[in-house]
Parts: structure tokens; sequence; C-alpha cells
């Protein structure tokens, strides 16, 4: 049975890592994302009552 070289293992860390780095950034931008609309959302709600109030 072959042995793995150390460099290949560095390269599949390696890639395991960059992975993990990219979903994480893509989960936390779609957090940010729906976020920001959701805020629109509410301020846009608040205002067409404060709107329907007058």
């Amino acid at each position: 049975m072959p042995q793995m070289s150390p460099l290949l293992w560095f390269f599949l860390f390696f890639n395991m890592m960059l992975v993990l780095i990219y979903t994480s950034i893509i989960i936390y931008f779609i957090i940010f994302v729906s976020e920001l609309s959701f805020k629109n959302k509410s301020t846009k709600i608040k205002l067409n009552k404060f709107n329907n109030k007058w």
C-alpha cells in the first residue's frame, strides 16, 4: 500500500480549507443581503403605516 506524500496531504488540507472559507463567505453574504432586504421591507412598511396615519 503506497503512502501518500506530505505534499499531497497538504494539498488536500488546503483545498478543504479553501472550500470551507468560500462556503462561509457565501453563507455570510447571503445572510447579509437577506438582512438588508428585510430591513428595507420593514422600513417601507413603517413608512406606509406612517403615511396611512396621516
